[in-house]
């Protein structure tokens, strides 16, 4: 999954559905993880812990550490 920092200006996964960045080439990266309610009629998220991964490339593809964060899901 990649981080945006497009200002929301590009449907990325279909109509609507955009990275949910605020502003555009502000150097804030951003992007919407769904999650589903018990009462969505789509699909229903799993409880439990969601842990994410982050590293970044910079323009000449050097990687950084990774910096790791969890989400819990109840």
């Amino acid at each position: 999954m990649y981080l945006y920092d497009d200002g929301s200006q590009n449907d990325l996964f279909g109509p609507n559905l955009t990275s949910g960045d605020s502003i555009a080439y502000d150097g804030i990266y951003t992007t919407k993880l769904p999650v589903f309610g018990v009462s969505s009629t789509v699909d229903q998220t799993k409880t439990g812990v969601i842990r994410l991964e982050f590293i970044v490339q910079d323009k000449e593809d050097e990687y950084s550490l990774s910096i790791i964060d969890e989400i819990f899901i109840q």
